[in-house]
């Protein structure tokens, strides 16, 4: 049994009882697998392909931001501490960017060139804000990282770069899954910013690696 592939299903089927009548749900995951893969691929993908159509994109990407994973509580807690006591955006950020460099030299252990192109192409949660919107790069898959920076070729990078187990069959294949899967890793930053300001925020894709783009990319607007 694969937990990561359980636990998102879990996520899911919670996601589509929030969303739709939750009657329906049960019948819904009968196609599921948390133990076959290319099963659970072929039923994710026919099954996004028929809420679009029956829901609408709309509905589908609500779906799928419910399935995010989420940042460590106890960061989040102290990201949400300094908002409440300072009420500054900025600041807010500046934290979570010594979060991320501390992570990425004493967990991860990259090395400082790494970290520094990281910084460069503006990749991790920080983001870049414009008055009340935030444009958020994803970072490579961290264990691939770099893998990642070293690799030229277009479909291996991107491969390197999803953080997704749950679709990585459809990367670089011919048939394709919906992009609006990749609401999922939105969901993550939805629910990080959620936590922070304690109000609900909006959240648009911007650019996706199941779409064909070199990078996942997202932009939160902030309720300022």
């Amino acid at each position: 049994m694969n937990e990561a592939r359980k636990h998102f299903l879990q996520k899911f089927e919670h996601a589509l009882k929030k969303e739709i009548d939750p009657h329906l749900v049960p019948k819904i995951m009968e196609g599921s697998s948390d133990s076959d893969q290319k099963q659970n691929e072929d039923w994710l993908k026919e099954t996004l392909d028929i809420f679009e159509i029956s829901l609408g994109e709309e509905k589908v990407q609500n779906i799928m931001l419910h399935c995010g994973c989420h940042y460590s509580k106890e960061k989040t807690l102290l990201l949400q501490h300094e908002f409440s006591r300072t009420k500054d955006i900025n600041k807010v950020m500046e934290l979570l960017a010594s979060q991320v460099k501390e992570t990425c030299e004493s967990q991860l252990h990259l090395p400082r060139p790494v970290i520094k192109q990281m910084k460069e192409m503006n990749m991790g949660p920080v983001g870049v804000r414009e008055g009340n919107k935030i444009t958020i790069t994803k970072a490579p898959q961290s264990t691939n990282i770099e893998k990642y920076f070293k690799e030229t070729d277009p479909q291996k990078k991107r491969s390197l770069y999803c953080h997704c187990p749950h679709i990585a069959g459809f990367i670089n294949a011919q048939t394709k899954i919906s992009k609006n899967f990749c609401y999922c890793g939105g969901g993550f930053y939805k629910h990080l910013w959620e936590e922070i300001i304690q109000r609900p925020v909006k959240i648009q894709m911007i650019k996706s690696v199941l779409a064909g783009d070199e990078v996942c990319q997202f932009e939160i607007e902030l309720p300022l």
